[in-house]
């Protein structure tokens, strides 16, 4: 008896804006849950390169907020409108399974990062400074303050169906 199983690769992203001063100190806004597009070097050279032991695949290690409204598209290769300099750089990511077959990557930006522009994309890279994007992910834009930090949490969910 031959058994057949799909594989699926989906992308989440949510992001959270916690005020550390003023009158609304301690207050924390989550977003929802967001799903991305996992880009064609994402699939390529990410996850299957890395599978397979690949020569130059690649592993996610960082994290870049951008002011990209327009959906992403499997074929970028960055988040238009990326943060740069000391304001937005990228973000070295913290990478745990959160559950089973599930990647999940956080990074966060403190008070005086990232307040450059309304935040509306996140994207993963496997460095700080160079490299495609492994996914790109949109959400209504918020505009993070002085007063704000901001975390980032971002999935990729594998499962069998």
């Amino acid at each position: 008896m031959k058994t057949a199983h799909d594989v699926t690769l989906k992308g989440f992203v949510r992001a959270a804006l916690t005020d550390v001063r003023g009158p609304h100190k301690g207050r924390v806004r989550m977003g929802q849950w967001h799903k991305n597009a996992i880009t064609a070097t994402g699939l390529e050279i990410y996850a299957v390169g890395c599978i397979g032991a690949v020569g130059a695949s690649k592993q996610i290690a960082s994290m870049q907020v951008a002011s990209q409204t327009a959906a992403p598209t499997t074929s970028q290769t960055s988040a238009s409108g990326e943060f740069t300099g000391t304001d937005g750089s990228r973000k070295t990511t913290t990478n745990t399974f959160s559950a089973n077959g599930t990647l999940q990557c956080t990074a966060s930006w403190a008070t005086n990062e990232a307040n450059q522009s309304a935040v509306a994309a996140v994207a993963l890279y496997n460095a700080t400074t160079t490299g495609s994007a492994a996914s790109i992910a949109t959400f209504t834009a918020s505009q993070k303050t002085t007063d704000q930090t901001l975390a980032v949490t971002y999935q990729w969910r594998l499962s069998t169906a």
